[in-house]
């Protein structure tokens, strides 16, 4: 046989030997290689969560800073009950209650000292008053315009109009006073930690 004819007979074995070493190579580079791109995205996932973690930490003591101030812009607002305990803060409520439905022309018939460990920071008063109702709307105006804020709940008013006859015809007599129930509640100022 010639040289020709030799290299004619290899060339097919030589291809299919090459063809058959690039498979076996590419069934066992292609897993490695997938897994290799898996590890880096995750690496690079990881590193960026890394990084805003780190961010986060620098930002801390700025963000502990802004909370300083913003409790204290809203303790020099007013607009939380200062007092030692819940007890203290209820009695401070009752007397403003008690003082502004006096300054309204009403009549403080009893209040009541809600239950405040149903809602820790929060203190209430359950107050039954009478009067007319120019007295009703000063004393919820001046509960609403006044500081530290308090909220107005379960608002009832019960009145009770007699007539007279007079002719042929039923005519109102003077209105006996209102009978009003309310509930005052009112945030207490939470300790700094």
């Amino acid at each position: 046989m010639s040289d020709g004819t030799r290299h004619r007979n290899c060339t097919p074995l030589l291809i299919m030997l090459f063809s058959f070493a690039s498979l076996l190579l590419l069934l066992i580079l292609l897993p490695w290689w997938s897994q290799w791109q898996k590890d880096r995205e995750q690496a690079a996932v990881i590193s960026a969560r890394i990084a805003r973690y780190r961010a986060l930490l620098d930002s801390r003591s700025r963000l502990e800073a802004g909370l300083k101030e913003i409790d204290t812009r809203l303790k020099q607002s007013g607009y939380f009950m200062e007092a030692t305990s819940p007890e203290v803060a209820a009695a401070e409520l009752q007397n403003r209650v008690k003082a502004v439905v006096t300054r309204a022309g009403g009549t403080l018939v009893s209040s009541e000292v809600l239950n405040a460990e149903k809602e820790p920071g929060w203190v209430g008063v359950k107050v039954r008053m009478t009067g007319d109702d120019d007295a009703l709307s000063r004393t919820l105006l001046a509960l609403r315009r006044t500081r530290p804020v308090v909220l107005v709940e379960a608002l009832t008013v019960r009145g009770q109009v007699r007539y007279r006859r007079q002719g042929d015809r039923m005519v109102p007599q003077s209105a006996p006073p209102l009978d009003i129930g309310f509930q005052v509640v009112g945030r207490t100022w939470r300790k700094s930690p």
